[in-house]
């Protein structure tokens, strides 16, 4: 858990109802907006209560968040579901299935989460949720985001032409 405690509470803390009003989007593609403060960078993005979400959530936005912690190249996926999250809940992009954890109302992944951000860089959309509950949202503008925040967190960007379906290459 210590790896997702410094990100989680520069995230939360600079965070107002879509992922870090307060600090300002340094840029913003299609439903993706670009953060950063003195730790963290973050691409963030959120569901509209009713309109890509499951009964359980129809009353509330789920935010998902892709954060880099003090320059690192090294993503952290998650998931604030806006109500306490269910343990059996998972990600899914395409035909690919990531189990999530839940601490509270924000889920995460098991693993490192290099190869659930090179499923986000290479499709539409994903979707978070169970059997019971879900939400949907949508990747348009989200390679143009986590390469804007790239360069504004001096790490290296996403070329999917050079990158191919191969690991990330550093």
């Amino acid at each position: 858990m210590d790896r997702y405690n410094l990100t989680l509470v520069a995230i939360l803390l600079s965070a107002s109802p879509v992922c870090g009003e307060e600090v300002g989007a340094t840029m913003s593609l299609g439903e993706w907006s670009a953060f950063k403060d003195d730790v963290a960078c973050w691409a963030a993005t959120e569901t509209k209560p009713n309109t890509t979400t499951k009964p359980k959530l129809k009353d509330t936005s789920v935010v998902a968040y892709v954060s880099f912690q003090s320059g690192s190249i090294y993503p952290l996926v998650s998931f604030d579901m806006g109500v306490q999250a269910a343990d059996d809940m998972y990600v899914s992009i395409g035909t690919v299935k990531f189990d999530l954890y839940a601490d509270g109302s924000t889920l995460f992944t098991n693993d490192e989460d290099t190869p659930l951000l090179l499923e986000l860089l290479r499709h539409k959309k994903i979707m978070v949720g169970n059997a019971n509950t879900y939400a949907e949202f949508s990747l348009e503008g989200f390679s143009d985001i986590y390469n804007h925040v790239a360069r504004i967190c001096d790490f290296h960007p996403y070329n999917i032409e050079e990158q191919g379906s191969g690991p990330l290459k550093i």
